[in-house]
């Protein structure tokens, strides 16, 4: 029967939680695992504590079915994740990120999405619109990722970690997250969906799955995300692969590197204008800007919807801020790629991996040609 998660035949979700120096949030996160209405028997709950200072792991001993320890310094999420994945034991692995509490239907949801579709592959949800962090800048990001996840609900070509399951086989097939290529947070996930989806299971966005993001946002940070851990190293991932024909993330459609572009040479016309005191250049810049504004439209009437037209007027300003950093991730990537070349770990780890030196935690496993990126057959990057 559709929907049916309490049956001995219904999935046993491994719930998988890495957590790096998260004792702020990890509690909420936790309790909110435990508050859901998928019964306990049918879901274990692993967090993995990444080289965590503070009090973390004592948090988690608390809460959590079984604890993974790494020592410092920090792995990252994907070696984290993987290293959560090998010490469960679920046919669904459902990834959680330390900062989200979930809603209390979001595993159950999870649930019936594979047991209503044996063919499916992974699944994942968004944040909410009630997002607690105060401040302009933490309401526009969240509330952002809230509009485009819901916008874009269906059928996806990438996957995202932060509330998301997928299938232990696929999971397997797939390579696992790329723990070489990504030793911080970054776009391990959608690179892992890009491999899901070159095997040919679909992958679906269902934003009914919601929760809440407990992050607080400072621009610099939101700076810093667009553009280094986010914008370049997709950039340089495509490089890396010779292709563009890859699939576009939720993120980076054709439209928002169009805007991004847009953006950049306003700001570069207005630059041009200051120095030489000609304003035909910044009415330009104006009319470029003015596109932009007009092509996110359905955007801002959300923002006015959920916080009123003050709060809309005063995330333009930011919005035009994530345009500019993608555009400047675009260049910087190029001349990275072509400069330094494709993204590789330190020279120690290489040679340990070449030396076959065995340890606990293990080293950081080098992706096949099979897997990587899509199992395209091309050679990995070092």
């Amino acid at each position: 029967m559709a929907n049916q998660v309490t049956s001995p035949r219904a999935p046993l979700l491994s719930v998988i939680v890495a957590v790096k120096d998260g004792e702020r949030v990890l509690r909420s996160c936790l309790q909110a695992l435990a508050a859901s209405d998928l019964p306990r028997p049918l879901w274990e709950l692993v967090v993995v504590d990444d080289g965590s200072l503070d009090g973390t792991a004592a948090i988690a001993a608390g809460l959590a079915d079984l604890l993974v320890r790494l020592p410092g310094p920090p792995h990252g999420p994907a070696y984290a994740r993987n290293r959560g994945v090998e010490a469960s034991l679920g046919g669904i692995l459902v990834f959680v990120d330390a900062d989200v509490c979930v809603h209390p239907d979001a595993l159950r949801r999870i649930a019936w999405a594979f047991a209503d579709r044996p063919e499916l592959g992974a699944v994942f949800g968004s944040y909410d619109a009630d997002p607690p962090a105060p401040g302009v800048i933490s309401q526009y990001r969240n509330l952002r990722h809230h509009f485009v996840h819901h916008r874009e609900a269906g059928p996806a070509e990438t996957f995202w970690a932060a509330l998301g399951g997928v299938r232990r086989e696929v999971f397997a097939r797939a390579g696992r997250f790329d723990e070489w290529h990504f030793p911080r947070p970054q776009i391990e996930d959608i690179e892992l969906g890009y491999r899901i989806r070159h095997l040919g299971h679909p992958i679906q966005l269902d934003p009914a799955i919601e929760g809440t993001h407990l992050k607080r946002w400072s621009l610099r940070e939101v700076v810093a995300a667009d553009l280094r851990d986010r914008g370049i190293p997709w950039i340089r991932l495509q490089l890396a692969l010779g292709s563009t024909e890859r699939p576009a993330t939720l993120l980076f459609r054709r439209r928002e590197w169009l805007n991004s572009a847009l953006v950049c040479g306003a700001f570069l016309l207005l630059l041009l204008a200051l120095r030489f005191t000609t304003p035909a250049l910044a009415s330009i810049a104006g009319l470029l800007l003015v596109v932009v504004l007009a092509s996110n439209l359905d955007l801002y009437r959300f923002f006015v919807r959920r916080r009123g037209p003050g709060f809309a007027l005063r995330v333009i300003p930011i919005h035009f801020v994530y345009y500019l950093a993608n555009g400047c991730a675009a260049i910087w990537a190029w001349a990275l790629y072509h400069l330094i070349g494709p993204p590789a770990p330190p020279a120690e780890l290489q040679a340990y991996a070449e030396k076959g030196i065995k340890s606990w935690p293990p080293l950081p496993a080098k992706p096949d040609a099979s897997s990587w990126a899509g199992g395209s057959g091309r050679a990995p990057p070092a």
